[in-house]
């Protein structure tokens, strides 16, 4: 809505800066303070208390800005540029920027740094952890922990999945009390580790891995006779890193590997039988000699491996988490939940190990089981279901699985979610499957799983895409249905080139598919990190077993790329930029990542002659403010394509400018924008799916004049507030800084993407 110019009380007159040449550093204020950011490096640090002294000496705003500046919301970081010795703020009222001073930043920051303490409206809190906290027990046996590295309470299958199993096993029972999950969370690790004894159970993934070390190590120098047991598929399984596990983590004194429901079983069993809880002999892990399935520390401190164990054969033999009472003491509305339908995969990529399961026969759980748990999860509301099938879509039965969701959210008004991985060879269920939801009122956050295009990198890793026809399909469907469909692109495979990888990004900016681009990680089990592979193919990892160069790629390649994947996700998937980028790749042959390539190089070298381009490419990322307005912005994006890149300056080129300028959130904006155009922008951009990458369509200035009207639905104020995931707190690189799972910028009008609603709904209402 509009918003009135002045009050009726005389004030001073406002101190007005006109727009002008700016220097390559920004001020942004936010929830953990002010940082000054440097536009050619993207680094942000806090402002200086040398700096804060200088600004005492600026002019004060004047009464009607400095008010408009104060009551900004809460939650919406403020953009300054910083052109000379005083920062300036844009005022969108007057449409000028304006000095900033000091004393009014001062109030902007303290407005925001508040609100760490304040609760995040409509999202899920954690259950206390005392009323989880232990099941009491004083007949001598020895509780059992299942740890989690968070305290959210989104219920962990995994941890959920070995204690169902354990607890058919009477000789368990009879010696270990299975604590409740959610009871063992980091806030409640202090009390468990000051227990006389007992076992700590640890779930590793790629993201879980660094927290549940940790907690395990606290844990364990507060009380050594804790038993810790760690598994999951990130724990490693090849000899050689299995032994370096072990010495970098002192405090590990059990590895599962692979399927863990049987393994756990027989180690409790096992320490049950021994006393082994109760002692602190060093050589009390002995009885676990000849368990399958594990690797331990022996009294010497040497690792000794059991023999491998084979898979489940019968996965219902342990009864579901879910329907057995596992999860009965958390609340889960709002959540997101894992359910398992089937285990295995028949494919071999090499990067992959699903479940420690690579080539392997799928194996089902009845299906009764599964909608069972599909009817428990949405009787309690849960936000969202997680399907961790390798290749949902696959199998028949899938159909009616995906019916008893949709039943679900008919009958309960739950999951309103669901995220699934598709097939990755075939799509006959796709479509079946995404209108079930469609119609059902379920979002389906659609991933295919690209990974690469290249077909010499696909042949290297063992991979199998959809065939580019069938995908192309698949696209065109999601884009009559009005959804959104993302893509997985790994960075750094074996056999990839800068130009591959480049060549992922314009394959998905020409079919309009949101990558998640990820670094390639050496998961522990995955043929991709055995030792010979990597030699093979000079992989090089860093700490956290990020690939970071290959026989084929440098890391500066890397690097690189990842920047591309940074900038189109701000210009092109957020939306602040598409129309340009479409616009000069479709009419002037100058592809659109090109373009993105032109902007890095602007971004390090020109930032002072294009500051509000570069804060787009550098500081947008982090923060999502618009760089002073957007019409400032795509004014001097306007004049570098035509000085820098020999665009005509037309009425094309303007109506392009205009159209994306009037699809983009501004504060104080009212509703609904009508905007003239010399040519119809809709008409010629409606055309794109036509040719999706090609240069065959007509040129937008063949096109005669038109109105565009954008609509709010709500989404203007929202969008300007809904980031608070800034990183430049942390002293990260702003260039890598990114946001896979973002949801468009642009308002509703006819050529607005199909936008990722889970994310979007997520943002709003954590603003509201």
């Amino acid at each position: 809505m509009g918003e009135a110019r002045e009050d009726a009380v005389p004030t001073a007159p406002e101190r007005t800066v006109q727009p002008g040449p700016s220097g390559a550093r920004v001020l942004v204020v936010e929830a953990h303070g002010t940082f000054c950011l440097d536009l050619h490096v993207g680094m942000a640090a806090p402002l200086a208390e040398d700096q804060w002294e200088d600004l005492e000496a600026c002019p004060p705003m004047g009464a009607g800005s400095a008010r408009r500046l104060r009551e900004l919301p809460g939650r919406q970081p403020v953009f300054l540029r910083w052109p000379g010795r005083w920062p300036e703020w844009f005022d969108h009222v007057d449409g000028t920027w304006v000095l900033a001073d000091a004393a009014s930043l001062r109030a902007v920051e303290g407005s925001r740094s508040r609100l760490d303490s304040e609760p995040k409206a409509g999202q899920p809190t954690a259950a206390p952890v005392a009323t989880l906290r232990r099941r009491r027990v004083d007949d001598g046996r020895w509780p059992v922990w299942p740890v989690e590295y968070h305290e959210r309470p989104q219920p962990n299958l995994a941890l959920g999945l070995v204690l169902s199993a354990a607890q058919v096993e009477s000789a368990v029972v009879d010696r270990f009390a299975i604590q409740p999950l959610g009871s063992a969370r980091p806030s409640a690790m202090a009390d468990i580790a000051s227990e006389p004894t007992g076992v700590l159970l640890f779930s590793h993934y790629v993201w879980s891995t660094r927290g549940n070390l940790r907690i395990s190590a606290a844990a364990k120098a507060t009380n050594p006779c804790l038993i810790s047991v760690h598994g999951g598929p990130n724990a490693p399984g090849y000899a050689d890193d299995v032994d370096a596990f072990f010495h970098q983590n002192p405090h590990v004194d059990v590895v599962v590997h692979g399927e863990g429901e049987a393994t756990l079983t027989e180690v409790l069993v096992r320490l049950g039988a021994t006393g082994a809880p109760a002692s602190d002999d060093p050589g009390r892990l002995a009885c676990l000699q000849g368990v399958g399935g594990l690797s331990f520390r022996s009294e010497s401190g040497a690792v000794v491996r059991g023999p491998k164990r084979s898979r489940i054969a019968d996965l219902d033999h342990a009864p579901s988490p879910y329907l057995s009472g596992q999860f009965d003491e958390l609340e889960l509305a709002g959540t997101l939940a894992v359910v398992e339908t089937n285990r295995g995969c028949p494919f071999g990529c090499t990067f992959c190990d699903w479940g420690s399961a690579t080539r392997s026969r799928v194996r089902t759980f009845d299906l009764d089981r599964v909608i069972a748990e599909i009817d428990w999860l949405a009787q309690r509301d849960v936000e969202g279901i997680f399907v961790a099938d390798a290749n949902f879509g696959a199998l028949d039965r899938d159909l009616p699985i995906a019916e008893a969701i949709a039943a679900a959210r008919r009958r309960t008004g739950s999951p309103r979610q669901v995220v699934f991985t598709f097939a990755k060879d075939t799509a006959k269920l796709l479509i079946p499957i995404v209108d079930l939801f469609w119609e059902a009122g379920v979002e389906v956050d659609g991933n295919l799983a690209l990974q690469t295009v290249d077909e010499h990198t696909l042949k290297i890793v063992r991979r199998k895409n959809l065939p580019r026809p069938e995908y192309e399909r698949v696209r065109s469907q999601f884009r009559d249905r009005g959804l959104p469909l993302t893509s997985d692109i790994m960075l750094g495979l074996p056999g990839a080139t800068f130009e591959s990888m480049r060549a992922d990004i314009q394959f998905c900016l020409d079919h309009e598919i949101t990558p998640r681009a990820h670094r390639t990680v050496l998961l522990p089990n995955a043929p991709m990190s055995a030792p010979q592979h990597r030699e093979e193919h000079g992989i090089v990892a860093d700490r956290l077993q990020r690939t970071v160069s290959g026989r084929t790629f440098s890391a500066e390649d890397v690097a690189q790329v990842g920047n591309l994947h940074r900038l189109a996700d701000a210009w092109d998937y957020y939306g602040i930029a598409r129309l340009p980028l479409r616009f000069v790749a479709r009419d002037h042959g100058l592809a659109e990542i090109d373009v993105l390539e032109r902007v890095d190089e602007l971004s390090r070298r020109h930032a002072d002659r294009y500051p509000a381009i570069a804060w787009a490419a550098v500081g947008f990322t982090a923060w999502l403010v618009p760089p002073g307005s957007w019409e400032a912005f795509l004014a001097e994006l306007g004049a570098w394509l035509v000085a820098e890149c020999g665009i005509p300056d037309d009425a094309a080129l303007r109506s392009v400018l205009a159209a994306q300028a009037a699809m983009l959130p501004s504060p104080g904006a009212s509703f609904p924008r009508l905007v003239e155009l010399d040519h119809d922008v809709v008409a010629w951009m409606s055309r794109h799916p036509e040719d999706p990458g090609g240069r065959s369509l007509p040129k937008l200035a063949s096109y005669g004049p038109a109105v565009l009207e954008v609509h709010d639905d709500g989404r203007n104020d929202h969008l300007l507030v809904a980031n608070r995931q800034s990183r430049a707190h942390s002293g990260r690189r702003l260039r890598e800084v990114r946001r896979i799972y973002a949801p468009s910028w642009e308002l509703t009008h006819p050529l607005a993407r199909p936008r990722m609603l889970d994310v979007e709904q997520h943002a709003f209402r954590f603003a509201q």
